[in-house]
Order: structure tokens, then sequence, then C-alpha cells
């Protein structure tokens, strides 16, 4: 879209590879609080 070619036109994108830390803890339930 036009808002995200406007925010990119000047930005470095750096695309990674590999496991993801965050969408581990969060699968394993590491990445949550309970709520009480």
């Amino acid at each position: 879209t036009a808002t995200v070619d406007r925010l990119l036109h000047h930005a470095h994108l750096c695309q990674t590879s590999g496991e993801s830390v965050r969408l581990m803890q969060a699968q394993n339930g590491k990445g949550t609080c309970p709520m009480s």
C-alpha cells in the first residue's frame, strides 16, 4: 500500500533466518503470565 511504501522508502530491511525465541517461548507457555 502507499502507506507502507512511504514508511519503507528510506528504510533498510534485514531478513533473518532461524528459530524465533519469542515464538518458542509463547508456544511453550513461558511467554505468558496468568491474569488474576
